[in-house]
């Protein structure tokens, strides 16, 4: 098909979107715009075929069959660039991330310090504490709330292991008067996601030549009265799929350098027999439109 006739069949379709007609969503339309030219394009410019359209409707009815719709927006980067341009354009609130497919309402609220798991959990012991901060401000957010999940030392969470209690690795832990808060958790293992022979797509991943590792990771939710809410990852320098993310959601400004500790008299103090580490992040939140109208 030439240029031109590619250029003609744009507009058509793009005209076939009638912003006067019944119940139309001119914002809609808009976009719809964007996709299709861009769409279109694309497939003139890999020149497909009718039997590769086939091949792509028969591949995305699995997908839907199997409802693996959000791991493909994962590991096409979708959800990071989304969540990006959602939350961007707040240089001093955290960084926002994506919150994953494993998010779990109403795990154990505690006092901070909390410890996150089983007494007994294997795994290299880790101390993460820091203070929840108001950006506008600079001021400590007393009380305020972080909703945390994580996957043991090999990678997996509670919900797929069968060895693990029901809502280890997951505690709502309240942060004291000063807005500080402390949890005992030890190093996440990094992991691969999904399952290649139960994956609708992970023929297409393979065929791409693209892996399903995932970094250690911290998954965490934030909220403070007069505080815009928050999802937020945390990071470890050192692990080995750090630059090579699955799902592109690795950022510096949310990635941790911990610190080892050997000496008996440290692992005494902390009621640990093996060394340890320690990290240091605090959270910056921004206040909601409200609050910074009050305190004008």
């Amino acid at each position: 098909m030439s240029s031109a006739r590619v250029s003609g069949l744009i507009q058509q379709v793009v005209a076939a979107m009638r912003p006067s007609a019944p119940g139309a969503d001119p914002a809609l339309q808009a976009r719809m715009a964007i996709v299709l030219r861009h769409l279109l394009e694309a497939v003139e410019e890999a020149k497909l075929t009718e039997a590769e359209l086939t091949g792509v409707c028969a591949f995305l009815d699995r997908i839907a069959e199997a409802k693996e719709w959000r791991f493909l927006t994962h590991v096409f980067g979708l959800d990071t660039l989304v969540t990006e341009t959602t939350h961007g354009g707040e240089e001093r609130r955290t960084v926002d991330n994506v919150e994953g497919p494993l998010y779990a309402a109403g795990a154990p609220e505690v006092a901070s310090p909390a410890l996150m798991m089983r007494p007994d959990e294997p795994g290299e012991r880790l101390f993460l504490s820091g203070y929840v901060i108001n950006t506008a401000t600079g001021q400590p957010l007393p009380h305020a709330l972080l909703d945390i999940w994580q996957s043991n030392a090999a990678g997996a969470y509670a919900e797929d292991d069968p060895g693990q209690p029901e809502w280890n690795f997951r505690r709502r832990v309240t942060a004291d008067a000063s807005g500080r808060y402390e949890i005992e958790t030890v190093v996440p293992g990094c992991y691969e996601i999904g399952d290649a022979s139960g994956l609708a797509c992970g023929g297409l991943l393979q065929s791409l030549g693209r892996h399903r590792m995932r970094p250690g990771h911290i998954h965490l939710k934030l909220s403070a009265p007069g505080a815009q809410p928050m999802t937020t990852l945390l990071y470890f320098r050192g692990d080995p799929w750090i630059d090579d993310d699955s799902i592109f959601s690795v950022r510096e400004d949310v990635t941790l350098t911990l610190t080892q500790h050997d000496d008996p008299a440290e692992m005494a103090a902390r009621g640990v027999k093996a060394p340890f580490h320690t990290g240091h992040f605090d959270f910056a939140m921004e206040p909601t439109r409200t609050q910074v109208m009050q305190d004008a």
